[in-house]
Parts: structure tokens; C-alpha cells; sequence
């Protein structure tokens, strides 16, 4: 979560205006800005449309790599001026990346390395390691302007992308272990509703019922029993 807060996208979404004003961009900041925030719409339908159809690593993967490069030529561009559009093109680029998983993805991954009891805890770090994060990167960004520039700030968001790259290349986990656990608890489900159907009143009166029976059976059985025998004596006698 740190990583993805300290990769620098609120940073760049709150400063856009600053930004295409540096970059001396002809397009008014407004249109560009929705332009540049299309591209994490598409990104997230894109990436979930892919949930489940792709390994996680390789989106993760994808994702990073996305961000690394376009912000580390995004520093470039600002260091030596090639172009004022490219800066446009490659905030969007970025930006997809970010939305693709990098955004999305520590979400819904976090929780799965943890048992169930401990997953509700893991979120509400998650919420707050990401609100913290949040703040402190675009309060820090026009410090790190003035103190090391546009390129420096980059740089190390570059820097940032790229550990993230690598860390979740290690940590990240598919999605098989947790199908194997909601298929445990599928089962253990069907088992508790087994146990609640034979306890069910019906089947306690059933079961009252059952030794009833038996006993009446037994006994009926006893005093035809005993009924033969005095069958047989009284032929007896009466030969």
C-alpha cells in the first residue's frame, strides 16, 4: 500500500495544472486533466474485465513496468524539454498503468495472506496506511519541487515503481489458495446444514418414535410367543 501511494499518482492528479503549466501544454488544464483521468477508467475496466484470465504477477507486472517507464521518461522530458505533448501522453499512459493494478490490486490481495479472522484488521491497516500515505505524499510533493525539482521528484517516483515491481513479483500470491479455502468453506457449510436438518424437531420426534416401536414390536412378539406355548400345552392336555 505504501508503495502504491508513494509511486506519486495523487501527486500528479492534484498538480496537474502546475504540471501542464511547466510542461507548457497548449491544451487547457481542465481538458486535459479529464483526459489524463480517463485513462485509470479505462484501466480498471480493462484490469477487471482480466481478473481471473491473467495471473496476478504478470498484471502486476505489466502495471509496474507501465509506471516505471513512463514516469522515468516523463523525468527525462521535464529535465531536458523534448516535447510538450509527450508530457500529456505519458501521464496517461501512467495513469493507465496505475489503474491497470497497481491501484486496484494491494486491495483485494492484502486480506488473502491472512486467515479470515485477521482479514477485517488487515483493511483497516490497508485504509489507513493509504489515507497516511496519501496525505503525506501531496503535502511532501511541492517540497520535493523546490528542493530537488520536477526531475528529481520523479526520479523518485520511478524508483518507488520499480521496488514495487520487484516486491510484488515476490510477495504477490494467486487466487488458487483462496478458491481452495471458500471451497473449504463450502463444504464445511454443507456439513453444518446436515447436522441442523437431522436435528430438526421432525427428526427428534422420529427418532422418540423409533424405540417406541421397538418396544411395541418386542412385546407383541413376546405375547405371541407366549400365546404359542399355550397352544401347545392345551394339546397337550387333551391328548
Amino acid at each position: 500500500m505504501l508503495a502504491q501511494q508513494l509511486s506519486g499518482a495523487n501527486a500528479m492528479i492534484t498538480n496537474l495544472s502546475t504540471l501542464f503549466k511547466t510542461a507548457n501544454v497548449p491544451i487547457p488544464s481542465g481538458i486535459a486533466a479529464a483526459i489524463t483521468m480517463a485513462a485509470q477508467l479505462i484501466a480498471c475496466i480493462v484490469g477487471g474485465s482480466l481478473d481471473g484470465k491473467v495471473k496476478r504477477r504478470i498484471m502486476w507486472g505489466i502495471s509496474c513496468s507501465t509506471c516505471f517507464v513512463s514516469l522515468l521518461i516523463y523525468a527525462l522530458n521535464q529535465k531536458f524539454n523534448w516535447n510538450t505533448v509527450l508530457s500529456i501522453i505519458l501521464i496517461f499512459i501512467y495513469q493507465f498503468g496505475f489503474g491497470l493494478a497497481l491501484a486496484p490490486m494491494p486491495w483485494y490481495t492484502s486480506p488473502e495472506m491472512f486467515p479470515p479472522p485477521l482479514r477485517p484488521m488487515d483493511s483497516s491497516i490497508n485504509s489507513m496506511t493509504s489515507w497516511v500515505g496519501c496525505f503525506v505524499v501531496i503535502f511532501i510533493y511541492p517540497a520535493m519541487q523546490k528542493g530537488i525539482g520536477e526531475f528529481g521528484a520523479f526520479l523518485f517516483f520511478a524508483a518507488d515503481a520499480l521496488f514495487a515491481l520487484i516486491f510484488g513479483l515476490i510477495v504477490i500470491k494467486e487466487a488458487i489458495a483462496d478458491e481452495e479455502t471458500t471451497e473449504n468453506l463450502d463444504s464445511d457449510e454443507e456439513e453444518e446444514k446436515k447436522d441442523s436438518s437431522s436435528t430438526t424437531p421432525e427428526n427428534k420426534e422420529n427418532n422418540q418414535k423409533e424405540p417406541e416401536q421397538k418396544e411395541e414390536s418386542s412385546s407383541s412378539s413376546s405375547s405371541s410367543s407366549k400365546n404359542l406355548d399355550n397352544e401347545d400345552s392345551g394339546s397337550g392336555v387333551n391328548v
